[in-house]
């Protein structure tokens, strides 16, 4: 789960939603966690440059490969090379700055859930908790969450504020649903940062983001073909 989002969910869902007993039970796949547990957080195996290459035409004269120092669930491995988009713009100190409108494809946010987070959370299955951080929430649920909130924090003011601020946060979030990916996958768009895919298998979940196109519909493609090429490598 994206890190904010599960920042959000535990001030906002603890004791909010129906009960728990803390147990994943049988229904996820854990031959699949287990296999991207055996990656050992290595992304640059998880998703290599000739799964790129397999969707994507790479320019080699200018590709280049950042992978993150930082070990574990806040890791990451980018490729970025050159594409034949205009310059993008943005405004810094009242100056414009032109920047290259590099592709970029980066797989990022390996996690796994545990066995308590079920009971954290205060929901039934991982599927529920995974959905929880991306679905488009319904004006009851936001109404529930906002009282469950304003009661928490009824002594603190200062912890109230901040509380209802993850929860407008929460309420604006832009992603949205993606069929036949995993167990659950959502994905978001923006203009200068392109896609962002969610995806959530057995007890794992990663992130294939990036930008290979100005069409979030092809962005969405990509993102899903290279989910696709990390899901294959634990289906054999």
């Amino acid at each position: 789960m994206n890190k904010l989002l599960m920042v959000i969910a535990a001030v906002l869902l603890t004791a909010a939603c129906s009960s728990s007993d803390g147990k994943l039970g049988a229904g996820p796949d854990l031959k699949i966690t287990n296999c991207l547990r055996g990656f050992e957080y290595d992304y640059e195996k998880l998703l290599t440059i000739d799964d790129v290459k397999k969707h994507l035409q790479v320019d080699e004269t200018s590709l280049k490969k950042d992978v993150s120092p930082t070990n574990g669930s806040y890791g990451s491995c980018k490729y970025k090379w050159s594409s034949d988009r205009p310059e993008l713009e943005m405004e810094l100190l009242g100056q414009t700055i032109r920047y290259p409108d590099d592709n970029i494809v980066e797989i990022k946010w390996l996690s796994f859930y545990a066995q308590n987070d079920l009971e954290t959370y205060n929901q039934q299955s991982v599927n529920d908790l995974f959905d929880i951080g991306y679905k488009k929430l319904t004006e009851a649920e936001l109404a529930r969450m906002k009282e469950n909130v304003e009661k928490q924090f009824a002594n603190d003011e200062k912890a109230l504020e901040n509380a209802l601020n993850l929860l407008e946060i929460r309420k604006n979030s832009a992603y949205q649903p993606v069929e036949n990916l995993g167990d659950r996958a959502y994905w978001k768009w923006n203009d200068r940062y392109g896609v962002e895919v969610v995806v959530l298998t057995g007890l794992a979940s990663f992130t294939i983001a990036g930008k290979t196109s100005n069409n979030p519909q092809e962005g969405l493609n990509t993102a899903i073909r290279l989910a696709e090429e990390v899901l294959a490598k634990c289906k054999n």
